[in-house]
């Protein structure tokens, strides 16, 4: 049995909802979907019918996931993959969320232009050193 690990925006834990369906394609140097199905029963299990979460993941008329920001699959102590929600679809016994992995969130990191050519042939933990560091623009 995997554990799906739902997590809003700020990372804090919302809800742990037990399955046993989730898909999980790993490609080297990109985004990879993740999908994971959970009976609609095991879902108003968990969490209360009235309650925020529960509206946003089982009502079709929600629109937009703000509360479900992140998911994360776990057996017993292992993570086997974690990722952005980007969706759901709901069907009459089940809802399956959708998911990207944390590639994704590469895509909101802007560099300068020319950042490249200035960590040309400096040893990498140089480079670790300069991006963790930040960088200003001189004008």
């Amino acid at each position: 049995m995997f554990q799906a690990r739902i997590y809003d925006r700020n990372f804090v834990l919302k809800a742990v909802l037990e399955t046993e369906e989730w898909s999980y394609n790993q490609k080297v140097n990109s985004a990879t979907d993740i999908e994971i199905r959970v009976p609609k029963n095991e879902l108003r299990e968990v969490l209360p019918a009235e309650g925020r979460l529960f509206q946003e993941l089982a009502r079709p008329q929600t629109k937009h996931l703000t509360l479900a920001n992140f998911v994360q699959i776990w057996k017993d102590d292992s993570l086997k993959a974690s990722g952005k929600i980007t969706g759901r679809d709901i069907s009459d016994n089940s809802i399956s969320i959708k998911a990207l992995t944390e590639e994704i969130l590469l895509e909101n990191n802007r560099t300068p232009a020319q950042y490249g050519e200035v960590l040309s042939g400096l040893d990498i933990a140089d480079v670790a050193r300069n991006i963790t560091g930040g960088w200003a623009t001189q004008r």
